[in-house]
């Protein structure tokens, strides 16, 4: 009796190209992001604020959510800052290029903008498009330097209670399109 032998069909050219398609949409998502200084009007503005001329570096790492498989998003996120003192800045990301805020996942963005105080409010808002347009953040490191001011320390924002991976935390989406986290 003749043994047959297990062989997996060929790849297809179509799978080929889809590959090649994400791998340009990756390349292409890394572009810089969009940043721009922000004042809330809400708040009352002080002389004292570390905002001026200089431009300070800013590092936002995003962690998504891992306890729920489908909790990362295709979706263009926007990360607003605020100091004590109303002034922020905000920097927006497109999700739709892979592997930006997948499930289980943490992302960094790097930015430089006009410098401001210690970090307080923390708003995201989203577009609510793309396949998957659902996110679940578990919390968000806000790490300032540079500027003529002291060093400003790193602030973490936590969507529901520490140490819950944002269970109990705000879904954004579609039908809840902005979270905010005030700890000022």
């Amino acid at each position: 009796m003749a043994r047959s032998r297990s062989r997996l069909p060929p790849l297809p050219v179509v799978v080929v190209m889809v590959m090649a398609s994400l791998l340009l949409q990756s390349a292409a998502a890394a572009v810089e992001p969009h940043i721009e200084m922000v004042v809330n009007d809400n708040k009352n503005k002080s002389s004292s604020s570390k905002m001026n001329d200089d431009y300070c570096h800013y590092q936002f790492t995003v962690r998504t959510s891992g306890w729920v498989l489908a909790s990362g998003t295709d979706s263009t996120l926007t990360f607003y800052v605020w100091d004590h003192y109303g002034t922020g800045v905000h920097v927006s990301q497109d999700g739709s290029g892979w592997p930006m805020f997948e499930s289980n996942s943490e992302d960094v963005l790097n930015f430089d903008g006009p410098c401001i105080s210690q970090p307080c409010v923390l708003v995201i808002s989203t577009d609510g498009a793309g396949w998957q347009a659902d996110w679940l953040m578990s919390w968000l490191e806000v790490v300032v330097t540079g500027g003529d001011g002291p060093p400003v320390e790193a602030v973490t924002f936590y969507n529901g209670r520490k140490g819950s991976d944002g269970v109990g935390g705000t879904w954004l989406g579609p039908n809840n399109k902005e979270m905010q986290i005030d700890l000022c």
